[in-house]
């Protein structure tokens, strides 16, 4: 690579890199669904050919910022990844009520540290949140059963908001002795 000055990213889709380095130079990168490129072919180092997206929901605002936080996350760029964080958080309050919601959930569980927080804490509490308008829709239960780690975040801050005490506290004896004076 330092001979050549060439730098290979294959591992990266064309339009997340494209994104990443736009950032580089301007602070910011478009919100624009501009199509993953899920398989090219390269003939000595080039693109020759790229196949559009299978999935419209690989195109949708929230996946992008979800993968704009994991190639942030995997190329340490703190700017870039605070950057898409703002972004996802901006667009999943008005998102969260449609497909593109729960599949951004698996983008983020999928392409996220387990103890990278960012953006699973700004799931889990969307879910936790719009449970009620979410609990029917089927692809939310589908992401239920399949991401189990969102589903036990979702759970514990439901858990956390219940009222501590629902029931009288049980009768505790006191096994100590009465100070006498």
């Amino acid at each position: 690579e330092a001979e050549s000055a060439n730098i290979r990213l294959d591992d990266d889709e064309l339009p997340l890199v494209r994104r990443m380095i736009d950032f580089l130079y301007k602070l910011d990168y478009s919100d624009e669904g501009e199509p993953p490129n899920p398989s090219s072919e390269y003939e000595d180092g080039a693109v020759i050919r790229e196949s559009p997206p299978t999935d419209l929901l690989e195109c949708s605002a929230l996946t992008v910022h979800a993968r704009m936080y994991a190639i942030a996350d995997k190329y340490q760029i703190p700017g870039l990844k605070d950057l898409s964080k703002r972004k996802f958080s901006t667009t999943v309050t008005d998102k969260w009520n449609n497909e593109s919601f729960s599949h951004a959930v698996r983008v983020v569980y999928n392409s996220t540290p387990q103890n990278d927080r960012g953006l699973r804490d700004v799931v889990a509490r969307i879910g936790r949140e719009h449970i009620h308008a979410l609990r029917d829709r089927g692809e939310f239960k589908c992401v239920l059963r399949e991401v189990n780690d969102f589903t036990l975040n979702v759970l514990n801050l439901a858990v956390n908001d219940l009222p501590t005490r629902i029931l009288p506290a049980p009768a505790v004896k006191s096994t100590s002795t009465p100070v006498r004076s």
